[in-house]
């Protein structure tokens, strides 16, 4: 039986067909925004389902309407993917991990969704169905373009088919060379999309099988010793240098050494950081710092948190997934064991957060518990500042009955660091049901997020937090303090430019000149940190922040007062 094809009246659609799908395969990104633009090189998956499709045309094969779904559906697949692998380390400045970063999406979807009015809402998610179902039809439309006025005619004869076939091999040579990782092949054939898949998969199997052999998991997770060697300790020693203290841990959300390093940045808050640092002495602090490596950069805070918490280094995400299913013992069962109360504010949070269970904070105050009646400000409702005060009277009963041990992450200064809340001198004024002056309210809610330049939007939110900080710390409280400020990680890489260092700062505020000695001994050292970029003295990874606050807390007799010897990871 003869098949008949029809014959193109315009055989170049064919071509223009090919340029497209090319295209959206081999863009390139134009960092570091979301935006990006064509690319000279062509695509090595592409090329290979092209060779496929001409042996399967020269075989006299037709591909039916639904064959042409099927590669619309696997071709939008890999545009996602090379579009995500572009994004996701210009604007955040690490590789994107779907098993550790999808769970994420809907809780950001949730939050911003929340500040806009229902129609904005289901505006915006019609248009996603409508972009995703256009996107699949183009594709169809694009392919059976390139294979019935293309590859119908390009195979028809012996000579045409050599050719086509000739053409396509040398394509498929190179992209097959690609893959392998020839570099000679770079400069023609674009970063290949499957690999970036199958690193994925291979991700997200260790884990699911890490959740399926918890036990064989625990065993993979790296030692606590600084945890383990504090429990050790008999109790009266433990934490006897803080002891009828108050410990405060706040996360600094995307404060990074950034702040210090980059020229701009650093001039645009020094009079901030001298401000906090002149109120910190004003209240009687005294100030040692350092800087010490993150475990994520751009995004991932839990890794930062539950690294200091714990101990454990979890530059590899799925530590932190493996880590929150076991019972090991943390800071907070450290301070627990002495008779501290540990308490856990997430003003940020409004939704049920099941791994808190891992924590074991004995009181955990989230977004509703805190009650702020104020209109919402920002994506995350509660500016950080009216977070603090709202939380002051629930911790000052709290702490009447015992020393506390709080932790508390800062969310204000969260991607895509915009719009600024009003600061507000008054704090009493935050407790009530107008928190903030009118104007000042619809003057933030009037700004929109400039997702093509947030470096402007970061330095406002930093200031807005040192300032309001500075104020924060010289607020009356019913027992000695110790604060110990930490940033969880740099801004996302359009603040902090490509390829910065992970590095963050630290910063330990007591009355204690004891404390403040055996701060120095571990390596930090007196008044705020310094700009270092070259040369820079790490004091270690955000975990090894655990060991030195436990030595330093420690009482003078215990066998953990020898500051160890950190090299630079």
């Amino acid at each position: 039986m003869t098949l008949r094809f029809r014959t193109p009246e315009r055989p170049w659609r064919a071509v223009l067909a090919l340029l497209f799908l090319n295209l959206i395969l081999s863009w390139t990104n134009i960092w570091p925004t979301p935006w990006v633009r064509p690319d000279h090189r062509f695509s090595g998956e592409l090329a290979l389902m092209v060779v496929v499709l001409a042996v399967v045309y020269a075989l006299r094969i037709r591909l039916g309407s639904r064959a042409f779904g099927w590669l619309a559906a696997v071709y939008g697949l890999l545009a996602l993917g090379r579009y995500v692998d572009l994004m996701a380390p210009s604007l955040f400045g690490r590789p994107i991990n779907l098993y550790w970063d999808v769970p994420q999406l809907p809780r950001f979807v949730w939050v911003t969704a929340q500040s806009w009015p229902w129609w904005q809402t289901a505006a915006a998610a019609i248009g996603v169905v409508l972009v995703t179902l256009g996107l699949h039809r183009l594709l169809r439309s694009a392919w059976r373009t390139l294979c019935e006025d293309g590859l119908v005619v390009w195979t028809r004869t012996p000579l045409r088919r050599r050719v086509t076939l000739g053409v396509g091999t040398l394509g498929a040579a190179m992209a097959v060379a690609n893959l392998a990782g020839q570099p000679f092949t770079w400069p023609l054939v674009s970063k290949p999309v499957v690999p970036v898949y199958a690193q994925q998969l291979k991700l997200a199997a260790s884990a699911v099988y890490a959740q399926w052999n918890p036990r064989a998991a625990a065993e993979r997770l790296p030692p606590s010793p600084s945890v383990e060697s504090a429990l050790a300790l008999p109790v009266e020693q433990r934490l006897a240098g803080v002891s009828g203290s108050d410990v405060w841990m706040i996360s600094l959300e995307s404060f990074g050494a950034v702040m210090f390093d980059d020229p701009e940045i650093r001039a645009a808050l020094a009079p901030d950081w001298k401000q906090f640092e002149e109120a910190l002495r004003a209240a009687g602090y005294g100030l040692q710092s350092g800087f010490f490596e993150a475990p994520t950069i751009g995004g991932g805070s839990d890794l930062s948190h539950v690294g200091i918490l714990s101990g454990v280094d979890l530059s590899v995400p799925q530590r932190h997934d493996l880590l929150i299913t076991t019972d090991r013992p943390t800071l907070i069962q450290v301070f627990q064991s002495v008779g501290h109360r540990a308490v856990g504010l997430y003003a940020s949070v409004y939704w049920p957060w099941p791994e808190r269970a891992f924590y074991r904070f004995d009181t955990y105050i989230d977004g509703p518990a805190l009650d702020y009646r104020g209109p919402p400000m920002t994506y995350w409702k509660i500016p950080d500042q009216a977070a603090w005060a709202l939380a002051e009277p629930k911790l000052q009963a709290l702490s009447a009955a015992g020393p506390q041990f709080v932790f508390f992450p800062l969310i204000t200064t969260h991607f895509p660091f915009s719009p600024t809340p009003p600061l507000q001198s008054d704090w009493s004024r935050l407790l009530t049901q107008e928190p903030y002056d009118p104007a000042d309210v619809a003057r933030t809610q009037a700004v929109e997020t400039n997702w093509l330049d947030m470096r402007p939007g970061y330095i406002d939110l930093a200031r807005y937090t040192l300032r309001w900080l500075a104020q924060a710390v010289q607020r009356p409280w019913p027992r000695d303090r110790v604060l110990v400020f930490f940033g969880d990680h740099q801004p996302t890489a359009n603040v902090a430019g490509a390829q910065p260092p992970w590095d963050v700062p630290v910063l330990v505020a007591s009355r204690s000149r004891r404390l403040l000695e055996r701060l120095d001994a571990e390596g930090l050292s007196p008044g705020l940190p310094a700009a270092q970029p070259e040369g820079r003295q790490r004091l270690g990874g955000l975990h090894d922040l655990t060991g030195v606050l436990l030595r330093s807390f420690a009482g003078p007799n215990s066998s953990q007062t020898a500051a160890p010897t950190v090299a630079p990871r």
